[in-house]
């Protein structure tokens, strides 16, 4: 404690001295020792304080410029993904136009405004009805020519198709390119059994099938089906082979009506 002390008292004379002494030489000298050696200190001290609020005045403005920058990389990918879908529609368009004129003036163009599954199987809901000349029987094809099924209801303004291959539709067939004619039946989920080919028919997996209609033109007849196997000639007068739907019924905007004739 007495210690403590002496050394309080020394300080506070040293202090006394230097504030009331400061002008006689050796004291004076004393204290521009002291200055001089804690200058490099205090110089370093100040720009470290002089940096460190130079940080705090960039660091929002940093934040800010990241965060312009993120709307402006949202901003462009929006932008990008509206340029492809504009496309991707405007080619969809002159698919159709392409179609209609190789089908003739008699084809209808509408535009598919629902998708739906039920129990039966597929349908789509398409935007021209009795107005626009549609009639129950009536093909529907898509942009590529590929038969998607057929007209089963009409009204004004809308018009249901059944998707080719649900269960319990069956319809003649053709194959590609040799012209030889069976049976295709719908079985559901886009598949289908082709029935009642001759066996003396020759054909492939991934070879197509066409369907036939008295109703239409030799032009208009839609492919409708890839045969998915070799076929199973089952021992008897006739064979089956597996086939899958050509069309994508989920994935269309835009089809095609064949009126009958």
């Amino acid at each position: 404690m007495r210690r403590k002390l002496i050394i309080a008292g020394i300080a506070g004379l040293l202090f006394c001295v230097v504030i009331f002494a400061g002008s006689w030489t050796p004291v004076y000298a004393l204290r521009t020792a002291v200055m001089r050696a804690f200058a490099p200190v205090m110089s370093a001290m100040g720009r470290t304080g002089r940096w460190v609020a130079a940080w705090h005045d960039l660091a929002p403005a940093e934040e800010e410029d990241c965060e312009a920058c993120r709307r402006h990389e949202q901003a462009r990918a929006i932008a990008e993904a509206e340029l492809v879908e504009a496309r991707a529609r405007q080619a969809s368009l002159e698919r159709a136009l392409g179609l209609k004129q190789y089908l003739g003036p008699s084809a209808i163009p509408a535009r598919v405004t629902l998708y739906a599954r039920h129990v039966q199987g597929e349908m789509l809901v398409i935007d021209a009805g009795d107005e626009t000349g549609a009639h129950v029987g009536d093909h529907v094809v898509d942009e590529e020519g590929f038969l998607v099924g057929d007209i089963a209801e009409t009204g004004v303004g809308f018009s249901k198709v059944a998707i080719a291959s649900n269960t319990g539709i069956a319809f003649p067939v053709s194959f590609v390119p040799s012209g030889a004619e069976a049976l295709a039946r719908g079985i559901g989920a886009r598949a289908f059994r082709i029935e009642l080919i001759p066996q003396d028919v020759s054909f492939h997996a991934g070879d197509f099938v066409r369907r036939i209609s008295k109703d239409m033109r030799s032009g208009e007849v839609p492919l409708v089906a890839r045969l998915a196997d070799e076929g199973d000639s089952g021992g008897g007068a006739f064979k089956k082979a597996g086939a899958i739907l050509l069309a994508h019924p989920e994935r269309l905007e835009r089809v095609m009506i064949i009126p009958s004739l």
